[in-house]
């Protein structure tokens, strides 16, 4: 029988802002802004913590319940870059050599399960939940012309991006090596201080680490419009409009789209995972409308 146990809390602000900066005969400017922030925390489970797996992304438990955290916690190794050329020692007692990838140990020497990059060196990697959205519409009114623009903004979350991984990182079947960031890749000749791995027998190709789980946060130019007004006798009238959707985005993520994401289903507890998620279309729109 399945019962609720667990409690959750989720805290947060919430507030709007209208105003009209300009307001005369010729010129009118209003604006609207809003932003809400949201704290989520796992307060009571019940029970202890578990995984929870993403079907599709192949890398097992890729989320973790665990009190304290938040829901949607990536569950995975924390990467330090590529072991270079004066580490080589170090990079041995792991298997590895200069140019292989390189993830936080949590055992120290000594203890038991050193050297060995394993299930005990997981830990909260991200969280695919955002802490904080924005939007500032703005309408310009000019004589007969209208210009709207509308912005959108999400931080304070992350994405795994899977399709990213699988771009470059070798053995990953038909997505091998497509992207165009592995050219930058470690070389002990030409590239020695890269963080991106080389190709090598001995590299490790974990696809759920800290290096792929990245931060999403993101400003986009969601909307934008000009249109003009033609006024005739007896209260006829046309207005012409130009408009573009998704126009411009200013983010660091790898992915395609920071908005975009791919949920098995409608758990938040397993959100945030971009596996070849379909991005928002750049459009562009001319209309017409006649008022007689």
């Amino acid at each position: 029988m399945n019962q609720n146990v667990g409690e959750v809390r989720n805290s947060g602000l919430e507030f709007v802002l209208n105003a009209d900066v300009i307001s005369n005969a010729e010129w009118h400017w209003s604006t609207n802004f809003n932003a809400t922030f949201l704290h989520n925390e796992i307060t009571k489970l019940g029970r202890e913590e578990f995984g929870l797996g993403y079907n599709g992304g192949g890398e097992g438990l890729e989320f973790i319940v665990r009190e304290g955290e938040s829901i949607s916690s990536f569950y995975g190794l924390t990467y330090l870059g590529t072991w270079k050329e004066s580490e080589a020692a170090l990079a041995a007692v792991y298997n590895a050599v200069p140019g292989d990838a390189r993830f936080k140990d949590f055992q120290s020497e000594g203890e038991e399960g050193y050297g060995v990059i394993d299930s005990e060196d997981k830990n909260v990697i991200g969280n695919g939940i955002p802490q904080s959205t924005f939007g500032w519409n703005n309408t310009v009114t000019y004589k007969n012309f209208t210009l709207n623009m509308f912005f959108q903004a999400m931080t304070g979350f992350d994405r795994w991006a899977f399709s990213y991984a699988q771009a470059v990182t070798p053995g990953m079947g038909s997505n091998n090596v497509e992207h165009s960031d592995i050219l930058d890749r470690w070389d002990a000749a030409t590239n020695p201080n890269s963080d991106i791995p080389h190709f090598s027998p001995t590299g490790r190709t974990d696809l759920l680490t800290s290096r792929f789980v990245m931060d999403a946060s993101y400003l986009r130019l969601k909307n934008l419009s000009l249109s003009y007004n033609f006024k005739f006798e007896k209260g006829r009238n046309l207005t012409l409009m130009l408009a573009g959707t998704n126009l411009m985005t200013f983010t660091n993520y790898k992915g395609l789209d920071p908005e975009a994401f791919t949920n098995q289903d409608s758990s938040d507890a397993r959100s945030g995972v971009d596996v070849g998620a379909y991005p928002n279309s750049k459009m562009y729109s001319i209309s017409a409308t006649i008022n007689f």
